[in-house]
């Protein structure tokens, strides 16, 4: 019987992990196609090119938005780890009522649609001429990532004991040191676990990229939606290889940060 459950979980993993890279290999496929045309069958096709990879390294330049994405993503990052650590640690360190209000309150700001919030911030960024700017999209990020942060880093400082910092405030610490010189290393995996959850967002965010942005600091995402909608006829090889191209860094991170994110969703266990 357990045999059974055993082989039968392993058949769903197998599934999802199917359903969850097909996407991933049929772009990479489509990249290889040559001409507009697309297989009308979940099938290889008769030929494959790396003209559509030439035309978007040399034609179409993704490094610039390239850039940008890595830009606005990684200052957004360091930006909400900057604001959110000192207010997770407060809240973690003071759970009283009011406290527990405000964090309540900052959760309900994250629930918001983003639509939502949309155009307030768009006529605010527009009136401060900070519309198509770096400093203008990682402003606009920071009323949903902060909160998210905040929620996370509350949980890994819930799971650092509380007799260190009085073991160090018996010696004098401030809260200051205390807070950078023995909390933010015990929770620096999930700090950057955070980091990365945040990096992604930016990176792959769609609605406030284009609604924020036109020609200055384009990221990824707007170059690749304009390309899909400039093109006259759909040329979906070319599309797929910017899309592929793209990918391509994420993927290195992210295998790179991999352990460090593992470990840092661990350290609420590990407490």
């Amino acid at each position: 019987m357990v045999k059974v459950s055993k082989f039968f979980f392993f058949v769903i993993v197998v599934v999802i992990i199917f359903y969850s890279l097909s996407p991933l290999v049929m772009n990479v496929i489509y990249s290889f196609v040559p001409g507009p045309d697309v297989p009308s069958e979940l099938r290889l096709p008769e030929k494959f090119t790396l003209e559509n990879y030439k035309t978007t390294l040399f034609y179409f330049a993704p490094w610039f938005p390239m850039l940008n994405t890595f830009v606005i993503a990684i200052s957004t990052g360091f930006i909400v780890l900057l604001l959110a650590i000192p207010a997770a640690y407060a809240f973690s360190r003071n759970p009283s009522k009011s406290f527990n209000g405000l964090f309540f309150f900052i959760l309900i700001i994250r629930m918001f649609p983003l639509v939502l919030l949309l155009i307030p911030i768009y006529f605010l960024l527009k009136s401060l001429h900070l519309i198509d700017t770096y400093f203008g999209l990682i402003l606009s990020y920071l009323p949903f990532n902060v909160p998210l942060a905040i929620w996370l880093l509350k949980g890994f400082f819930d799971g650092v004991p509380r007799e260190i910092e009085e073991a160090a405030t018996i010696d004098g610490a401030s809260v200051y040191c205390i807070v950078r010189k023995i909390m933010f290393p015990l929770i620096s995996e999930g700090a950057m676990a955070v980091f990365f959850i945040v990096f992604i967002y930016c990176s792959f965010d769609m609605i406030c990229a284009i609604t924020l942005t036109r020609t200055s600091v384009p990221t990824l995402v707007v170059k690749i939606a304009g390309l899909a909608s400039g093109m006259g006829a759909p040329r979906f090889g070319k599309i797929s290889s910017m899309i592929t191209i793209s990918l391509l860094p994420f993927i290195c991170i992210y295998i790179l940060v991999n352990k460090y994110m593992a470990k840092g969703f661990t350290l609420n266990i590990k407490g």
